[in-house]
């Protein structure tokens, strides 16, 4: 059975129904034997600043890369362009963009693990995918196997669109996200949160005023309050206070701070550990400057494996022709000067790989006429007359 075919069934697909939300609820809240999936003070990946931060850098990148939908040619792959290729990378969902519904998987992927959604078809054309908010049931069958429960319907793997992110090693069909690196993490962070928080809100006095034979006066608050208001509170900001030698002593004090604490540096610390675990650069997260070399690293290393993830799981449940596959174009992410995009250009137009209009869209210019033959150098010829150059035929350098 072909998966144009598995939804002929009347599945109680919600969005099929007039007025019904575009996103299907999960019912389960428990683990299959009973226990709570998330305890009691447990705190979400997307409720720490921070790690929301990192988790929304990778989710924003990979919603504006282009889905491209290619074909394998004797030739080289070769891209596509038909409704097909229109309908993933502009509205794959009925209600969401591409960049929307792109979105939506990698955090969903990040978060819980696990990313859901349905295909719906109109005679044997792709209409619409049904995203599931967060996750689902998975209930291996142990020989291998398992099904996802959704909104009490059991659905079969080839049924639905599942992305998968870091897979436990038991159970390779059940990603299991990030929350089982980043949770120490998470809790320092809390932590120290609380106490910067605790500290700037409730800040130590820098001035300790000892008073002799006062006891009466400093046994109530009223009474304190009038010693203050007599010796110390100024009528005018900068006048000295004027008091009693013979009663009070003055002495500063320092209080501690965050940096005397150690916060500052255990923020830190943990804030690059979180960097790590999440494969974003450091200032991604708000510790240490920009750098080119770790954003592009950071794009070809962590955007890259996520966009092959969604690709396979897309080329597999969606297309039935061997020489199709999709594909996400990370070229416009990488960091690039201007000058450094104006060499490359210009380098591939000298040797003939682009022609004067690929050079100028790529810089968002029209193209015009004359400018889509690439020449090659020795006066830019046409590369068809590249073996007509004096040098290959005995003449002059």
């Amino acid at each position: 059975m072909g998966i144009f075919d598995i939804f002929k069934r009347n599945r109680g697909h919600p969005a099929e129904k007039t007025g019904a939300a575009s996103t299907l609820q999960i019912r389960a809240v428990t683990k299959p034997d009973g226990s709570p999936w998330c305890p009691i003070g447990y705190t979400p990946l997307s409720d720490v600043p921070e790690i929301k931060a990192g988790m929304r850098k990778i989710a924003e990148l990979m919603s504006v890369m282009p889905l491209h939908l290619m074909r394998n040619t004797p030739n080289g792959n070769v891209r596509e362009n038909n409704e097909l290729s229109k309908k993933l990378d502009v509205n794959p969902c009925k209600r969401l963009t591409r960049p929307q519904w792109i979105y939506k998987i990698v955090m969903d992927m990040l978060v819980k693990g696990n990313s859901y959604g349905i295909p719906i078809y109109r005679e044997r054309i792709l209409a619409n995918i049904i995203p599931v908010t967060m996750g689902g049931v998975i209930v291996p069958d142990g020989l291998g196997d398992y099904t996802v429960t959704i909104n009490g319907i059991d659905y079969d793997p080839d049924e639905i669109l599942h992305f998968v992110y870091n897979a436990d090693p038991d159970n390779p069909w059940n990603g299991r996200g990030l929350a089982p690196e980043l949770r120490t993490v998470i809790n320092a962070l809390k932590q120290a949160s609380v106490t910067s928080q605790t500290i700037m809100e409730n800040p130590m006095p820098a001035v300790v005023i000892r008073v002799d034979n006062l006891l009466e006066d400093l046994s109530t608050p009223e009474g304190r309050k009038e010693l203050s208001d007599r010796y110390i509170k100024s009528v005018d900001a900068g006048t000295p206070w004027m008091i009693s030698a013979a009663n009070f002593e003055v002495q500063q004090i320092k209080p501690l701070s965050l940096n005397d604490l150690a916060i500052k540096d255990d923020i830190e610390i943990n804030k690059k550990t979180a960097a790590a675990i999440l494969g974003v650069p450091p200032f991604v997260l708000g510790t240490g400057d920009f750098d080119k070399d770790a954003f592009n690293n950071f794009v070809s290393s962590r955007l890259q494996p996520i966009a092959v993830l969604i690709e396979q799981e897309l080329t597999r449940k969606l297309l039935y022709s061997p020489d199709l596959f999709f594909k996400f174009s990370n070229r416009q992410l990488y960091s690039y000067t201007m000058e450094e995009r104006l060499k490359f250009s210009t380098a591939l137009m000298d040797r003939g790989v682009l022609s004067g209009n690929e050079v100028r869209i790529e810089f968002d210019m029209e193209p015009v006429e004359g400018l889509d033959e690439r020449k090659v150098l020795e006066n830019y010829i046409p590369v068809s007359m590249s073996g007509n150059q004096n040098k290959l035929n005995g003449g002059g350098e």
